[in-house]
């Protein structure tokens, strides 16, 4: 029997084992390998392709809603000013619509004073007129105490008595009869003036606008339109001298 060294590795220890060496792989494997590789790397890129194009459309969305926002932001600002602009100019006519509302009273104020000027002139010379034919010794004061009653009834001069309204010729006549307190202001007889006879036919207490102490072409103006047949009898006295 043979006996082991001390010590020294047996047979089977000596031998190492040998490492198992991987198979070697097939075209068929190699060429699987490079159409997998192929298909991810085309699907990569159909992938950046529909990215890019995702990108693009959400890049085209998003300017659009910038113009858009900006458009009616735009639109606000210019309404916002066109109705700042038409508040100014509606107040601008207001206030030049008031102002021609007022400008409008005003003269209408005026010309009705006007108007009424014309007619108390009128009236007051007519007046005159039938108080100097009604013999009255001082026309113009009589006319003074008579005006309070004296009103214009178309052109017609007319007094109002107790409420009663009457012409004022007839209310003259009533005035020169005896007893009536009022015959004192008129010359008996029909005599004018001072109790002297009458020269012409103009009323006494009336001044004469056609003469040359008196000239006056105002008056004379006035009165060719308010009394032409008072200014034909003054033209007359004035030419006699």
């Amino acid at each position: 029997m043979t006996e082991q060294v001390m010590g020294a590795p047996s047979v089977e220890e000596q031998v190492e084992p040998v490492a198992q060496q991987p198979a070697p792989q097939t075209s068929e494997d190699a060429a699987a390998l490079r159409r997998k590789l192929e298909l991810v790397q085309q699907d990569n890129l159909s992938k950046g392709e529909a990215n890019r194009k995702l990108n693009e459309r959400i890049g085209e969305l998003e300017k659009s809603l910038k113009d858009t926002e900006t458009r009616i932001k735009s639109t606000q600002q210019q309404q916002r000013a066109d109705q700042g602009e038409f508040k100014t100019l509606w107040e601008e006519a207001n206030a030049d619509n008031a102002r021609l509302q007022q400008r409008i009273v005003e003269l209408e104020a005026a010309l009705q004073a006007k108007d009424q000027e014309a007619a108390n002139e009128r009236l007051r010379a007519t007046a005159l007129q039938q108080i100097s034919s009604a013999s009255a010794l001082a026309p113009e004061q009589l006319l003074g105490l008579l005006k309070p009653q004296l009103r214009d009834n178309n052109g017609t001069p007319v007094v109002i008595v107790n409420g009663i309204e009457q012409p004022l010729s007839a209310y003259l006549a009533n005035l020169k009869n005896p007893g009536s307190g009022w015959d004192h202001h008129f010359a008996p007889n029909g005599a004018r003036g001072m109790g002297s006879t009458p020269t012409s036919n103009v009323p006494p207490g009336v001044v004469n606008p056609y003469k040359r102490e008196t000239y006056n072409f105002t008056d004379q103006l006035r009165m060719e339109v308010e009394n032409p047949e008072l200014a034909k009898l003054l033209k007359s006295e004035a030419t006699r001298g």
